[in-house]
């Protein structure tokens, strides 16, 4: 919504996090009941672990709703990933 309500273009980014078990790291993972903390201290633990950032393409906002917004990109950091569309 910070960016939709100013019509500020959103810049995504992909961030694929590897480690010693190919081809992704679930270390990074932010799933279901975890808090920040232990987030953290899984990332802090995993050995081995690297990111790859990349930058994707500027996405205009103007005339989208924050949940529009979201869905396209969603789908920009999907395709960069090489997420299967549907998941």
């Amino acid at each position: 919504q910070a960016a939709v309500a100013p019509h500020t273009a959103v810049q995504p980014v992909a961030l694929r996090f590897s480690d010693a078990r190919p081809p992704v790291s679930a270390a990074a993972a932010y799933i279901g009941d975890m808090n920040l903390i232990e987030s953290l201290w899984a990332i802090v633990r995993a050995r081995g672990l690297t990111v790859t950032v990349k930058r994707l393409p500027v996405r205009p906002v103007e005339g989208l709703d924050r949940r529009e917004v979201s869905e396209l990109v969603r789908r920009d950091i999907a395709a960069a990933l090489g997420v299967p569309q549907g998941l």
